[in-house]
């Protein structure tokens, strides 16, 4: 290599050197883009760390995240929650004379067994039939978006109604009106969440109310006697005076066959000894057992041989004997009521009578203030049905009729209070009026519409309507299949 070239190299080599300087420079700016990228890639994490945190801590995790799905509908935490609060509240309700002896209101649900299912607790089963109560929702949601329902002004009403009742519990409890909610029905709920629950659950109820109609306004009356006259002995009962004769049983307990002749023979003298008529196997049976004969009723289809007896050609006073396993059972027909009657329809106007002092009781002046306001009521008629009703609408204090004139159709015995129901049933005309009183209720001005539908086709269509919408329920909840997603054991 020439001397030249060789410079030429070197030359070239110290180009691509760096001096001191140049290499301490450039090291620094190496570091400084190393502590910049961690300082950017520290603060996403912090920033994602605290998002996490914020939504943890917020509504966002109890109201945006899904716990569950009934087909292709999501509910979050907060849906959940008040579904499961939905149907603890409607157990209350339905068992309201029992449910202090079922659930230990001292002990929390989840440490208790549930009484329908040991093998859950209280707090599993209430999550369960909240979960049974979005699945039907969303089922019925659904098809009534679909069929173009929409909320009436009622029902608007109804939930304005609701949510300014909670703001007054709220009030009246120092809480706000969403601390109050969550308070009620679970964390992460809200005005918000509870107003949408409300709106989703009228439309949902008022389509499978339509439904239900729809069931039980096709059925013709053929198709109501057929039914009845199949399934009458689960309805019709019979009444009787009863007595049993005990047959000896040895020190083990069991009964032989001379025993059981013995009883025999005691209880064939007591019906030896009847005259058909109640009196005379009344005085039999008291000679014989030194007891009084008891008075009861059973529905015919729990009932075997007896049964059949009495459905029989009976009149009052026929008696009977039947082995039964240990000694022998003695009848005496009293009535076989086959729920043969027409309901009725009628109109009413309530007067409460109110305890105004607070004491507990009503007094005999607040029972007079009350039926002052009844009998001015009934002064204000002008004696028409669309007069009745008009006042009905304006007066009464029943909020289960005083929007539609006070009217209850197809009324059955024993359905309204004794007052009412004797007055129901009273072989009274249409435009008949009577005002009665129920200590537990106040004054009712009745007015008498007239006869409902049979008795017979009363039960034939409630029980036709309840299998038939059972059935197209069933169906339609196939399509909206519970899951649960991690979230769920949060609920």
């Amino acid at each position: 290599m020439g001397a030249s070239k060789e410079k030429m190299n070197r030359a070239a080599g110290r180009g691509n050197e760096l001096s001191p300087k140049e290499r301490a420079a450039q090291q620094a700016a190496a570091e400084k883009k190393k502590t910049n990228t961690r300082f950017t890639v520290g603060v996403v994490i912090v920033l994602i760390v605290a998002l996490l945190a914020g939504v943890v801590n917020s509504s966002l995790f109890d109201t945006r995240l899904t716990a569950a799905k009934t087909g292709d509908s999501s509910w979050s935490l907060a849906q959940v929650r008040y579904a499961k609060q939905t149907a603890y509240t409607q157990f209350r309700n339905n068992y309201s004379g029992l449910v202090d002896y079922l659930i230990d209101k001292d002990t929390p649900l989840d440490e208790q067994t549930c009484s329908f299912d040991s093998s859950m607790t209280w707090d599993e089963y209430f999550t369960e039939q909240g979960l049974s109560y979005l699945q039907e929702l969303s089922a019925y949601y659904d098809l009534a978006k679909a069929e173009g329902y929409t909320l009436s002004e009622e029902d608007q009403k109804n939930i304005d109604d609701n949510i300014a009742l909670f703001d007054t519990y709220a009030n009246l409890y120092g809480y706000t009106t969403d601390g109050y909610l969550a308070a009620m029905y679970g964390e992460g709920n809200s005005e918000k969440t509870v107003r949408a629950f409300m709106e989703m659950s009228t439309l949902a109820g008022n389509y499978a109310q339509d439904k239900q109609d729809a069931f039980t306004e096709s059925y013709s009356d053929e198709q109501l006697d057929a039914w009845f006259t199949e399934h009458a002995n689960d309805y019709n009962k019979v009444s009787y005076l009863t007595a049993f004769i005990a047959a000896e049983a040895d020190e083990e307990g069991n009964v032989s066959e001379e025993a059981m002749a013995a009883a025999r023979e005691t209880a064939q003298a007591v019906l030896d000894k009847c005259e058909g008529t109640t009196e005379s196997f009344s005085a039999a049976v008291l000679e014989a057992t030194g007891e009084e004969a008891a008075e009861s009723s059973s529905v015919l289809g729990v009932m075997s041989d007896s049964g059949e007896w009495a459905t029989a050609a009976r009149k009052v006073g026929d008696p009977t004997m039947m082995d039964e396993s240990t000694g022998c059972r003695l009848y005496c027909f009293l009535e076989l009521d086959e729920n043969d009657y027409n309901t009725v329809n009628v109109r009413h106007i309530l007067m409460e009578a109110h305890d105004a002092d607070g004491d507990g009781t009503v007094s005999e002046e607040e029972k007079q203030a009350a039926f002052e306001e009844i009998t001015a009521i009934r002064d204000e008629w002008d004696g028409t049905e669309e007069g009745f009703a008009e006042l009905a609408n304006k007066y009464s204090e029943d909020p289960g009729s005083n929007t539609n004139g006070g009217l209850y159709e197809n009324i059955t015995k024993g359905q309204m209070v004794p007052e009412f129901d004797e007055f129901c049933f009273a072989d009274h005309k249409s435009g008949d009026t009577d005002i009665v009183y129920n200590e537990n209720y106040g004054y009712f001005f009745i007015y008498f519409v007239g006869e409902g539908e049979s008795y017979h086709h009363a039960l034939a269509r409630n029980a036709m309507t309840g299998e038939d919408f059972t059935a197209w329920k069933d169906e339609l909840l196939v399509n909206y299949p519970i899951t649960k997603t991690a979230l769920f054991k949060k609920v």
